[in-house]
């Protein structure tokens, strides 16, 4: 891999209105590990006849999660409006929560909740959503105090299924609606009206996004990065210490945006036209998402190799675990910055190779999914 410069979005604008399917006597069900051996998990929605509705899976195919499966339904008498199958991680609040909404607010949505029509998800795991979840939810405008969370297997009297506002094709690209930019406005609006201190970054500035105050055992050594762009005049940040609101103005005030490929680089739809956002990958893939939040918020991208991650799963290389490090590419950004020690004389190294032995990482993640099944997880 190699730095890319210039609007490397992999997106386009999905101009179709999404469609939107009704399900008489249409059952949603909620997430369970279908496979001991496999990473395979079913749950959304079915027909009366237990056929899958394809666009209820938490994504489209490569990546898709969700199916079908035999269980005993309790009955509701009430049409639910499904709007998805949503996970904790905040890029995928920020992504997989929103992409149905827009039904809400059309004229047979908001005809449907006169009539009692409830609002439905499920979520991985059946975990309660995270307050940050909710937080966006009120942001873009929807009161979610009668919202149902479905954790028993469900047959309604209806079940309608809006499209996808934004979607992924089999090559990972995302095609995105202008309902579904309509929404990250909703919420940068939201963020800006209920200020009352000021933006918490001075306007114009440059913002390095750290993860290291989550000392996560998936990334290692990203001090070493912090320390480069501290060096070149980046504020360091740690977003999950700011509010939400606090997060989305950091994004919209800053004229330059620095961070790891993932969750954090996601904060990037908040930011404003034409701003600049470097994007350090830290495995080698490509994140469909970014991809997606980079058209949306019409920004200038720098893709930037920034790893010797060769821990990281070969099947989910956005799972980790993940080495970071000044690498050649990212040096020639910098402008030069001295190198630091040989990757095999760094402590750092060794620590991350050894605690990652493949063996050792697959029996911590069978015992970690064992310990969430006898706890009553539903995976």
């Amino acid at each position: 891999m190699r730095a890319a410069i210039g609007n490397q979005t992999g997106s386009h604008r999905l101009d179709e209105p999404p469609a939107v399917e009704h399900y008489d006597r249409g059952c949603v069900l909620p997430c369970k590990r279908i496979s001991l051996t496999e990473y395979r998990f079913a749950g959304g929605v079915t027909d009366a006849d237990g056929t899958f509705a394809k666009s209820s899976a938490l994504h489209e195919p490569p990546c898709d999660v969700g199916g079908s499966y035999a269980a005993t339904m309790q009955d509701c008498n009430r049409t639910a409006v499904f709007i998805g199958f949503l996970l904790p991680e905040w890029g995928n609040v920020l992504f997989d929560s929103l992409k149905k909404l827009w039904f809400l607010r059309t004229d047979e949505g908001r005809r449907m909740l006169a009539q009692d029509a409830v609002v439905a998800y499920v979520t991985w795991g059946n975990a309660a959503p995270p307050p940050y979840q909710f937080e966006i939810w009120e942001m873009a405008g929807y009161d979610t105090s009668a919202w149902l969370h479905v954790t028993t297997p469900t047959r309604f009297h209806q079940v309608i299924l809006p499209g996808n506002s934004l979607k992924a094709t089999a090559d990972e690209t995302r095609l995105f609606s202008p309902l579904f930019k309509m929404e990250i406005e909703r919420i940068k609006a939201a963020a800006f009206a209920g200020s009352h201190s000021g933006k918490p970054h001075d306007a114009g500035g440059k913002t390095y996004l750290t993860r290291t105050s989550l000392h996560s055992n998936k990334d290692y050594n990203e001090k070493e990065i912090e320390q480069l762009f501290r060096e070149k005049g980046f504020d360091i940040v740690a977003p999950e210490k700011l509010s939400v609101a606090e997060q989305i103005r950091l994004m919209a005030s800053s004229r330059t945006v620095a961070a790891t490929e993932g969750s954090v680089s996601h904060n990037a739809l908040f930011m404003s036209p034409g701003s600049q956002l470097i994007v350090l990958q830290k495995a080698d893939y490509v994140n469909g998402y970014q991809h997606a939040a980079n058209a949306v918020a019409d920004l200038k991208v720098t893709y930037i190799r920034a790893h010797h991650s060769v821990c990281a799963s070969k099947q989910m290389p956005w799972a980790g675990p993940f080495y970071l490090t000044v690498t050649p590419e990212l040096k020639a950004w910098s402008g030069g910055m001295a190198r630091k020690l040989p990757l095999l004389c760094r402590p750092s190294y060794w620590n991350y190779r050894l605690k990652n032995i493949r063996l050792l990482h697959s029996v911590k993640l069978h015992l970690y999914l064992f310990i969430m099944k006898i706890r009553g997880k539903g995976l």
